[in-house]
Parts: C-alpha cells; sequence; structure tokens
C-alpha cells in the first residue's frame, strides 16, 4: 500500500492573527481591574463624602446696631471713631438738645398744672358731693314731716328743698366728670413729660453693648433726620462667615462640622472654624443655600462684609467623634489598597 505524505497545518497565518488581535485590545486589558483589588470594594459614597466642600462667603455680624436719634438735631460732638472698641453704657455721641431742654421744661410745667387742677377738681366733687348729701337728708325730713303733720310745711318750702336735692345731685354729677377730665389731663400731661424726657435721654447716643465702632455716618454740626444713623456698632463675638453652598450638598453639611476659612486680606492664613447654622431656604436664582460659620479666632485686621473662601470637611458615619481629616475618613487605607 502506497503512503500518502501528511499535509502540515498552516501555522503562520494562525499566529500573525492572534497577535494582532493581542495587540489591539492590549490597552483595554491594561484598564481592567484585578479581581479583589480597591476598585471592587470602594464605596462612592463614602469617597466622595471624604472631599471637602468648597464654598463662598462673606463675614457678617448677628449683633449690629444703628445708633440714631428720632429727633431733628444738630450734632454736637462724637466722642469715638472707627475702630474704638467701647463697652456698654459708654457715651458715643451727643446731639445739641436745648430745643429738647426747653420742651422737657414746658412738659413739666404742663404737668404740675394739670396736677393742680386735679386736685382742684377732687375738692369740688367733695363739696358737691356733701352738699347733695345734706340737702338729700333736709329733703327726705321735711318730706316725713309733712306726712306726719300736714300743714307743718308749706308746699313752696316743700318743694324748694326738693328741688335743692336734685339741683345738689346734679352738680356732684358735675363735680365727678369735672375730676375725671382732670385726671385724664393730669395723665396725659405726665405722658409729655415722659416723651419729652426720653427724646432729651435720646439726644445722647450710648452703646448698648460691648463691641467696635466699624461706621460713622455723620460729623460734628450736622443737622441729622430722625432714623438717620449716626454710628454703626458691631459685637465681635457675634461675627459670623455666611458661606454658600450648592443645594445638592445640603444633606453631607451638619452644625458641628470642621471647616477652614481663608479671608480676602489673608489668603495665605487659615482660619479654623465650625458650622454652627444651616439657613433653611435656598435661592431659587442661584440655587444655594447659606451655612453660619463661627471663627475660633479673629484676626488683627477685619472688616464687616469681607469675601472668604470656606472649605467644610464633614464628619463621616463611623469615624471616632471630633475627627473630620481626611485621614478619619479612610483616605489613607483607600490609597494604600489601590497601590500596587
Amino acid at each position: 500500500m502506497e503512503n500518502t505524505p501528511k499535509r502540515e497545518p498552516l501555522r503562520g497565518p494562525v499566529y500573525w492573527w492572534l497577535a494582532a488581535l493581542l495587540l489591539a485590545f492590549w490597552p483595554v486589558l491594561l484598564l481592567l481591574p484585578e479581581p479583589g483589588t480597591a476598585a471592587d470594594t470602594l464605596d462612592p459614597e463614602r469617597t466622595s463624602g471624604a472631599l471637602p466642600m468648597r464654598g463662598a462667603g462673606e463675614l457678617v455680624a448677628r449683633e449690629e446696631a444703628l445708633l440714631a436719634s428720632r429727633s431733628t438735631l444738630r450734632v454736637a460732638s462724637i466722642v469715638v471713631d472707627v475702630g474704638d472698641p467701647v463697652v456698654r453704657g459708654q457715651v458715643l455721641l451727643e446731639l445739641d438738645a436745648a430745643e429738647l431742654e426747653a420742651n422737657l421744661a414746658a412738659a413739666r410745667a404742663g404737668w404740675d398744672n394739670a396736677r393742680e387742677a386735679e386736685v382742684v377738681a377732687r375738692l369740688a366733687l367733695q363739696r358737691a358731693t356733701v352738699l347733695h348729701q345734706q340737702t338729700r337728708l333736709d329733703g327726705e325730713r321735711a318730706e316725713q314731716l309733712s306726712r306726719l303733720s300736714p300743714g307743718a310745711l308749706a308746699v313752696s318750702e316743700l318743694d324748694a328743698r326738693q328741688t335743692a336735692a336734685r339741683t345738689a345731685a346734679l352738680d356732684a354729677k358735675a363735680g365727678e366728670s369735672q375730676w375725671r377730665a382732670a385726671e385724664a389731663a393730669h395723665a396725659q400731661a405726665q405722658a409729655n413729660w415722659l416723651a419729652a424726657s426720653a427724646r432729651l435721654e435720646d439726644a445722647t447716643l450710648r452703646a448698648p453693648f460691648d463691641g467696635v465702632v466699624i461706621a460713622r455716618h455723620c460729623s460734628v454740626g450736622d443737622v441729622v433726620a430722625p432714623g438717620q444713623p449716626g454710628l454703626t456698632l458691631v459685637d465681635p463675638d457675634s461675627l459670623r462667615v455666611q458661606a454658600r453652598f450648592d443645594e445638592s450638598l445640603l444633606s453631607r453639611i451638619r452644625p458641628g462640622d470642621k471647616a477652614q476659612v481663608w479671608l480676602k486680606s489673608q489668603p495665605l492664613t487659615p482660619i479654623a472654624a465650625q458650622v454652627v447654622r444651616l439657613n433653611r431656604m435656598v435661592d431659587t436664582d442661584t440655587r444655594e443655600f447659606s451655612v453660619d460659620l463661627q471663627l475660633m479666632s479673629l484676626p488683627p485686621n477685619w472688616a464687616l462684609g469681607e469675601r472668604a473662601m470656606v472649605e467644610v470637611q464633614p464628619v463621616l458615619a463611623g469615624s471616632p467623634e471630633g475627627c473630620s481629616g481626611p485621614s478619619c475618613a479612610g483616605i489613607p487605607a483607600l490609597a494604600a489598597e489601590v497601590t500596587p
């Protein structure tokens, strides 16, 4: 039997095709994560929550007072200037009170006159009351006598006594009305004196609390209108940074979160801060909400309304109390797992 020669397979072209496919898909294979690495175990919510949240804000004060007069007066003297610290009750600005002093003197005289008129009216009422009682008794006795002894008194005399009793009753009622009117006038005069005293007291502007003068709105010799501010005072302990964040971060920021603040005047010096309040209103135009942060310290120079940058690091669930940095969120551990 004749042996037929074996045909060898065409290995050359197949190898070339396999090599070409391997080279084409090699970058894709490199991007695929290996089983059991950190890419399979990372929690998106955990890693996103560990990232700090940044927002812009400004320096505001919760305790701010605009000192103004309730009368149109001329500024007589200004004791303090912008930047001066003041204490509660300290005199800051004085207005020319000559007109108010004259009004107070007139109100005092009116009060005295009204008090004397009330005394006179009360005495007149007492006199009319006594006469009314006396004439009423006389009329009752005359009426009883005429019943017991007819003809003992003339009819005209009995009518005169009865008329005198009715007249005395009317005089007593009129005296009571006059006394009540005098009493009301006395109360009104006293109220006018108290109002004049309050206006005179307002001519001297005093500090309502311990603070710092941040603005001066008038000069000596100016005539200020009622309600026009003369000085602006703030309490440094009430200073806050009010920062704005996108509404998507509303559920990730909580009171107590630690933060860092960079004031515009000191961009290289971070200031430790803490979230104290979330304002429950979203701006309809910018879709942002505001957060109040308390500064742990204040720089020597600051200004109300100064802009600031804020970075908030929230406290994540499962982290130790009071720990809010990246190390507490597990960032180094995750990095160690990803590192080959």
